[in-house]
């Protein structure tokens, strides 16, 4: 079940890597690969976000719309500024903004923290436009010619290397996870 909240703090803390901004498509980019990441090592991901193809490539469905200013949220709207001359930054230092313990009080695990930093290592001195070339060679990733197309999770679980059966598992325990985290959440 898709998390504002984490999606937002996902964000900031790849912001605070870049001392707090970049471009909102380089953004998009890195939490993208976070979550393939994800995929690959740990068969789950880690916005619980939808995946869509667009032109400049794949990106997170529900993080681009709250990064548009599409879906208002202030859990979004309390770590992040809306996107101005295509970037984007944090509205304040991450210590200011949920006290000096971040890491323990936020929604990343210490997996996330290790895969965010990971991420960044990586692709930090690639910009936009190197990310998208990047992401277009994806297998999952389809030319929607100026609109989007969903990305199955099917999908991507193939092009990071999964084998069918383990697909099919892979699917089942996220959808049971969801059905739980819904039930917990209408209680």
């Amino acid at each position: 079940m898709f998390c504002e909240r984490k999606a937002a703090q996902i964000a900031a803390y790849l912001l605070h890597k870049a001392n707090g901004r970049m471009p909102h498509m380089k953004l998009l980019k890195l939490m993208y690969l976070a979550d393939r990441y994800c995929y690959q090592h740990y068969d789950r991901s880690m916005s619980k976000d939808n995946a869509v193809s667009m032109d400049r490539g794949p990106v997170l469905s529900k993080t681009y719309n709250l990064m548009k200013g599409k879906t208002k949220s202030d859990d979004w709207s309390s770590y992040l500024s809306p996107i101005k001359d295509n970037e984007i930054s944090l509205v304040a230092e991450l210590g200011a903004l949920v006290g000096v313990n971040f890491l323990k009080l936020g929604k990343l695990s210490k997996t996330d923290i290790k895969v965010l930093d990971e991420i960044y290592s990586k692709y930090e001195d690639k910009d936009q436009f190197d990310l998208s070339e990047l992401t277009h060679d994806f297998p999952e990733w389809q030319d929607p010619h100026g609109s989007s197309i969903p990305i199955q999770l099917r999908t991507i679980l193939k092009a990071v290397g999964k084998e069918p059966e383990l697909i099919e598992q892979i699917v089942e325990e996220l959808i049971e996870r969801d059905e739980l985290e819904m039930a917990l959440a209408a209680q």
